[in-house]
C-alpha cells in the first residue's frame, strides 16, 4: 500500500480513520500517560524479572515484540565490509564490549505510538499541511518523531510497564544491527545486498513501508537498514571513537546534535550501512526519522 497525501481533504479521510482506531481504544489509556508522564514512584505494576528469551511487551495493548541480545564483543566503525563507503567519522574501528539488552523486533508503529501519545500522529495528518505523509497506517513505522518525544515515548512506557525502557545507546544499536553475538559480517544489516534487507532510495517508490516486510538479520531484527531513521541516546561527536570507552559506551556528556541510525526509504543505500552515522538536531521532526526501544534486563 502506497499512500501519499497532499490534498487537505485526503488528509482529513485519514485523519480520521487514525483517529478513530485511536478513540476506540482511549479508554486503555490513563488520563496521566495521555496528559503527561506518570510520576515514576507512583502506579507501578510489579514486574517479574525477564528471562534471557525475547518477550511481548503488553503494556498499553502495545503488542512490542522485544528481542534478548545477548552482551560481547565487537569491532565497531568501518570495518572491511563497509569498503570505501564509509566517512571519517567511522574511524578509528575499535572494541567494544556491552551488556545484555532487549532490543525491538521492529521499528514502533503508528499504532503503537498513538496508543502511548494519544492521537497525535492522526493530529499531524489533519493539521500540518506543510507536511506531506509518505505511509500512513496502523503497522507503518511512525515518523515525525523527534529526539526529545521519542524520548518521552520511553518514558511512558516504562512508567506504563514498570520496565525499563530507553533508546538504544549507539553502540547497542550498531551491534544489534550487526547481528550481536550472530556477527552477520555484512555491509548491511543482513546482507550484503541491501534491495533484500532495506526500503531505500531506489526500492522504496517514494513512500515508508509497512514493518517487517524485508529479510531480517540474524538476531530477527527487521528493517535497521532503511525504512525510517531511528534515534539513539547519545549526543553526536564526529571524533568520539577516538575517545570511547571500550565498556559500554554512552556517547559525548554534551553536544548540540544527536545520533540517529539506519538510512531510510528517501535516502540512498550508502546511508543503509550498519557503522553509517549521521546527527540532527534533537527537535527536528521530519518524514523519515522514527525510532526503536531497548528494554534494560
Amino acid at each position: 500500500m502506497k499512500t501519499k497525501i497532499g490534498l487537505k481533504s485526503w488528509g482529513w479521510l485519514l485523519a480520521a480513520w487514525l483517529l478513530g482506531s485511536s478513540l476506540l481504544y482511549a479508554w486503555t489509556i490513563p488520563a496521566e500517560v495521555l496528559e503527561g508522564t506518570p510520576e515514576a514512584e507512583t502506579g507501578l505494576p510489579e514486574v517479574e524479572p525477564l528471562d534471557t528469551v525475547d518477550f511481548v511487551e503488553n503494556a498499553m495493548g502495545l503488542n512490542l515484540q522485544m528481542v534478548y541480545v545477548r552482551g560481547g564483543s565487537f569491532e565497531m566503525g568501518a570495518t572491511p565490509e563497509q569498503g570505501n563507503d564509509a566517512y571519517a567519522d567511522e574511524y578509528p574501528v575499535h572494541t567494544v564490549t556491552l551488556d545484555d539488552f532487549y532490543i525491538g523486533r521492529f521499528e514502533v508503529t503508528q499504532w503503537q505510538w498513538m496508543l502511548l501519545m494519544g492521537a497525535e500522529f492522526a493530529r499531524l495528518v489533519a493539521e500540518d499541511t506543510s507536511n506531506t505523509f509518505e505511509g500512513v497506517g496502523a503497522d507503518y513505522p511512525t515518523y515525525y518523531v523527534s529526539w526529545e518525544r521519542a524520548a518521552l515515548f520511553c518514558e511512558r512506557l516504562s512508567a506504563a510497564s514498570g520496565r525499563k525502557y530507553r533508546l538504544p545507546t549507539e553502540a547497542e544499536w550498531e551491534y544489534a544491527a550487526r547481528g550481536g553475538r550472530h556477527h552477520d559480517g555484512t555491509k548491511y544489516s543482513g546482507d550484503n545486498n541491501s534491495w533484500d534487507v532495506a526500503w531505500r532510495r531506489l526500492n522504496s517508490e517514494g513512500t515508508a513501508h509497512p514493518v517487517g516486510q524485508k529479510k531480517p538479520n540474524g538476531l530477527g531484527l527487521y528493517d535497521m537498514s532503511g525504512n525510517v531513521w531511528e534515534w539513539c541516546s547519545d549526543w553526536y561527536d564526529p571524533k568520539y571513537y577516538s575517545v570511547s570507552p571500550s565498556h559500554n559506551p554512552k556517547g559525548p556528556e554534551t553536544g548540540s546534535f544527536r545520533v540517529k541510525r539506519g538510512g531510510s526509504w528517501r535516502f540512498k543505500q550508502n546511508s543503509c550501512r550498519v557503522s553509517r552515522r549521521f546527527a540532527n538536531l534533537s527537535d527536528v521532526q521530519r518524514d523519515v526519522v522514527g525510532l526503536r526501544v531497548v528494554c534494560e534486563p
